[in-house]
């Protein structure tokens, strides 16, 4: 490795999209982890790219960053960066408007003796460890609120209506609810989440871990989130692949969204296993 000190080794890496452009991205390096899962347009901005085109420009301009500075700064300079290419683009500074693609956010980054886990959206973290103590999840929670409070009037419609839950995102009402929700993106009254909006870094969920005691990281999109429980459990046996593609059985057998409400018969999954070294 010419004298690179590797900490961070990706053991195995899946992902699926639901639609022709997927919205999920993961990138590594050996000190470096990040996974974006990008926010579908619910038809709130123009002319300016979409959510598969934020995370790709996003963590390319991000991995351009020397590792060894603070982790904000860099992600703020990754914001500017991804921001001048969009504006040259589309003569459109996306620092001056909220209606944007953003993206769930996951950063894991090897400094010293510790592992810092970064966080903004429903993306989600489990730590093994070495000493054989339970896996522990890391999440940010913030946006459950939000999504919680729809897919309740979502099961609420449904139950009065008779409306198959997937059904009912198609109404006034639930696209109404969704649109406030995004509305309240980056902001005091709602939740943070990477777009570029660089007030949002000043709320990254942060976790620091001795490294010594970590054997491994799953870090893994809301898409996976059915697995979450599994995760838990034990390192998956299974390569990731394999669990994507049960994944989508489970999904197709609840086609309509009535036994595992969501908004989504299929959401983009992606995750990745890393070992640490």
């Amino acid at each position: 490795m010419g004298g690179v000190t590797v900490s961070i080794v990706l053991k195995d890496h899946a992902t699926s999209a639901s639609k022709p452009r997927n919205e999920d991205l993961f990138r590594h390096t050996s000190r470096q982890a990040m996974l974006l899962d990008g926010s579908t347009n619910l038809g709130l901005y123009s002319n300016m790219p979409d959510a598969s085109w934020f995370v790709e420009e996003f963590s390319k301009a991000f991995f351009m960053e020397e590792p060894d500075t603070d982790t904000q700064p860099r992600l703020a300079a990754a914001i500017d960066r991804a921001a001048e290419v969009c504006l040259k683009n589309t003569g459109i500074d996306p620092r001056t408007t909220n209606l944007t693609p953003s993206a769930s956010l996951l950063l894991l980054e090897e400094k010293g003796d510790q592992l810092e886990l970064f966080a903004l959206g429903d993306c989600s973290f489990v730590v093994y460890y070495r000493d054989g103590r339970p896996p522990e999840r890391f999440r940010d929670n913030r946006v459950d609120a939000f999504d919680g409070r729809v897919l309740a009037a979502m099961e609420e419609m449904a139950a009065h209506t008779g409306m198959d839950i997937l059904a009912t995102v198609q109404t006034e009402k639930i696209r109404t609810m969704l649109a406030e929700n995004r509305s309240k993106m980056n902001t005091p009254e709602g939740y943070w989440i990477l777009a570029f909006s660089k007030e949002a870094l000043q709320h990254l969920r942060k976790w620091s871990l001795p490294k010594e005691g970590v054997s491994h990281v799953l870090l893994f999109s809301d898409g996976f989130d059915w697995m979450a429980e599994d995760f838990l459990r034990q390192i998956p046996a299974e390569p990731l692949s394999v669990l994507c593609q049960k994944l989508r059985r489970m999904e197709e057998a609840d086609r309509n969204c009535n036994r595992y409400p969501r908004f989504h018969t299929h959401d983009d999954a992606c995750a990745a296993l890393l070992e640490i070294k």
